[in-house]
């Protein structure tokens, strides 16, 4: 679940992180993607590690995660 705190510019720079881990060879990060992923990724873009990220909140996609912030952030009542 996502913590009420995070804003989009944390999440963003959560998926920058784990973008550059992978491409850096961390063998932590890919054990992890693969388990978020349900594949192993040969090759990271940030719009996977942005979907990685999701994922690990229990969203979806990016996007449907970005409207929950967004919800939240605007005053809404926002429910998974």
């Amino acid at each position: 679940m996502l913590p009420v705190s995070r804003s989009l510019v944390f999440l963003k720079r959560d998926a920058r992180t784990l973008y550059s881990d992978f491409q850096s060879g961390g063998t932590s990060t890919l054990t992890s993607l693969m388990a978020i992923l349900d594949q192993q990724p040969d090759q990271l873009t940030q719009l996977r590690a942005k979907l990685a990220v999701a994922r690990e909140h229990g969203f979806s996609s990016w996007l449907t995660q970005k409207d929950y912030v967004d919800d939240l952030r605007s005053g809404g009542s926002s429910s998974l």
